[in-house]
């Protein structure tokens, strides 16, 4: 017995040495060849830069993945008419690292004009801040205050057909007995899982619930005074925007949302804006 079991270790030792000295042979012929030569060679021009996250203390803004050339895949497109071709050139992710647990979101380090924007509500919408949703085709977030969204599931529903939705707990206290319930509640409701926490200062209580919970915090300003001047002030790329008792502000959000627009800034969804990718599938 002890010798098949012997005999059987060199024959699988040799079989797997054979074919790691086979692999590298591919390896080997394959950088050798004149094609992948040349794609190494110009692979630097293809590359797009990748944007670090930017990390203060506790407080975290997400980067942007980057694209290279994906070398095995070019050298296999262009394998197939036996000569180098720019227009066969691959790119793949070039991903950055994210570590953003038990940190504040406190934006996206966007190189493009994108910014999401925020209501917070304990009550029915206003219609005219719906139409105005509508009328402009704008990707609002609402962070929902428990109370409110477990005595008001069909409206909830209706009104995430305009909007994504998210838990502020109640009046912005995270009770870890209920996060989960008041998550699935949403998750069962709407279009999108509510992965996000909200608050508008250091709060370990709720870092540490929402970490528990895989959810990651939002930590923004609530405009209370001018709004508009508020916006102004904090308009830049990859930035969050937190509006809040909206139905009493209709005309100051309004005139604000425009402003946003006029400078050419996207307003989109919070998981749009914090997953941020670039395109890599166009040279």
């Amino acid at each position: 017995m002890k010798r098949k079991l012997i005999s059987l270790f060199i024959i699988l030792f040799i079989l797997g040495f054979s074919f790691f000295s086979c692999n590298k042979a591919v390896i080997l012929a394959r950088n050798s060849d004149p094609i992948m030569k040349e794609i190494i060679k110009n692979k630097s021009k293809y590359k797009i830069d990748s944007v670090s996250p930017v990390i203060k203390n506790d407080e975290y803004k997400y980067g942007i993945n980057g694209c290279k050339v994906d070398e095995i895949k070019s050298y296999n497109n262009m394998k197939q008419i036996g000569y180098y071709d720019d227009n066969l050139i691959d790119l793949k992710e070039d991903k950055i690292q994210i570590d953003s647990n038990n940190k504040y979101i406190i934006g996206s380090n966007n190189i493009d004009k994108n910014v999401s924007i925020i209501f917070i509500i304990n009550k029915r919408i206003n219609n005219n801040i719906i139409n105005m949703v509508k009328e402009k085709n704008l990707k609002i977030n609402l962070f929902v205050d428990s109370y409110f969204l477990e005595n008001n599931l069909e409206y909830i529903e209706k009104i995430s057909k305009y909007f994504t939705i998210y838990n502020y707990g109640f009046d912005n206290y995270y009770d870890d007995k209920y996060i989960t319930y008041h998550n699935n509640l949403i998750d069962s409701i709407t279009n999108n899982k509510s992965i996000y926490c909200l608050t508008n200062k250091n709060n370990r209580n709720t870092l540490n619930i929402c970490t528990k919970n895989n959810m990651k915090v939002i930590k923004e300003d609530y405009y209370k005074n001018n709004i508009l001047t508020s916006t102004k002030d904090n308009l830049s790329n990859g930035n969050i925007l937190v509006y809040k008792d909206i139905n009493n502000k209709i005309a100051p959000i309004n005139v604000s949302l425009n402003y946003i627009i006029k400078k050419g800034y996207n307003i989109i969804y919070l998981d749009d804006l914090l997953t941020s990718k670039k395109d890599c599938s166009k040279k």
